[in-house]
């Protein structure tokens, strides 16, 4: 079984798990334009990991993380 660092998309739930955040949370994140999301078909969401991790980065440099200058 592959983890989430060797998956470039990953689903809905995974990707809540990799950000540690709820289902709702991560709903929201989209809906407010700060995650990036692509839609297959009707029911199904998929997430790029490297999107996740910009958002990880940014939020990281909001909260002053070891990388802020």
């Amino acid at each position: 079984m592959k983890n989430h660092a060797d998956l470039p998309f990953l689903r809905k739930g995974e990707a809540a798990t990799y950000l540690r955040c709820t289902l709702r949370s991560l709903t929201d994140l989209v809906r407010q334009g700060r995650i990036p999301c692509h839609r297959v078909g009707a029911h199904h969401v998929l997430f790029k990991r490297d999107d996740l991790d910009a958002f990880l980065e940014s939020v990281r440099d909001l909260k002053g993380g070891p990388d802020h200058d």
